[in-house]
């Protein structure tokens, strides 16, 4: 497990957590905890106890079966991509207001010929 504040991700950088992994952002003394300019990968679980900002031109992929989205403001022109389900779509965090969320893609499965 990973805590951090001020977590600020620069347009055409990533921050991945991978499956297993948990990264708590903390509730700092600034308004917002969690500047994303550009991606923020989540194959595990992003649990804010402080604020996340999704700005202009940033993503949010939610690459899991099941799962969280985190609560955040989704600003003009942000992204949220839901992926990798399998089974189970996000068991909380949809009802949220996003500015563009595309649609779930489920995991495409392959196929033995």
């Amino acid at each position: 497990m990973l805590q951090a504040d001020q977590i600020i991700i620069n347009a055409g950088g990533t921050l991945s957590v991978i499956s297993g992994k948990i990264l708590t952002i903390a509730d700092g003394t600034d308004a917002v905890d969690c500047n994303v300019n550009g991606t923020l990968y989540n194959a595990g679980t992003v649990t804010p106890t402080g604020a996340i900002a999704f700005n202009s031109g940033s993503t949010y992929q939610h690459a899991q079966n099941g799962g969280t989205i985190p609560f955040a403001s989704w600003n003009t022109a942000s992204t949220c991509y839901i992926t990798g389900i399998t089974s189970t779509a996000p068991t909380a965090g949809l009802n949220q207001t996003f500015y563009n969320l595309p649609g779930i893609v489920p995991t495409r499965q392959k196929m033995l010929i």
